[in-house]
């Protein structure tokens, strides 16, 4: 590079004006992406869970009719069931299970405990309390725990 080259760049401006619109316009749109997923995210309480595991639905429950169906025997173990909470042990091929806790008065889910692995993410996320909620997910048990009203694109998710 020359040094007349080197006193150019030096002497131009660190920002020009369309470098300055450009950025304010992807922080706008980062911010109105942000907006429209929060708004428009659908906050009414829980209608009902769907667990399924490998690709197959194994339990239901209807929160609007106080009622749960055990699609598969050899796959859900009712552990407790004392009328407002219902503790399910999902069972897999293997030795592998998840415990998932539906508490009927408060219209949630949760997974409480797996043997998955060590970080246990599925454990870790957040409970379904709303219809909008993003559904937990166990990738080694291949175990998802979704809102009943949750529509499935049928998208494979590896």
């Amino acid at each position: 590079m020359s040094l007349k080259k080197i006193e150019q760049v030096r002497a131009s401006k660190l920002f020009r004006v369309w470098d300055i619109l450009v950025y304010a316009l992807l922080i706008a749109c980062a911010v109105a992406m942000i907006v429209a997923f929060t708004v428009t995210r659908d906050n009414t309480p829980l209608d009902g869970v769907v667990i399924t595991y490998r690709g197959l639905d194994v339990f239901t429950c209807d929160f609007k009719q106080n009622k749960y169906e055990i699609l598969s025997q050899s796959n859900v173990e009712v552990l407790e069931d004392d009328g407002d909470i219902l503790s399910l042990k999902i069972h897999g091929d293997d030795d592998g299970y998840n415990v998932v806790k539906i508490d009927f008065a408060e219209r949630t889910a949760k997974v409480t405990d797996a043997n998955c692995s060590t970080h246990k993410d599925c454990v870790y996320s957040p409970e379904l309390n709303a219809n909008g909620s993003v559904p937990i997910i166990c990738t080694p048990h291949g175990l998802v725990v979704r809102p009943l009203v949750f529509i499935d694109s049928g998208d494979i998710i590896m």
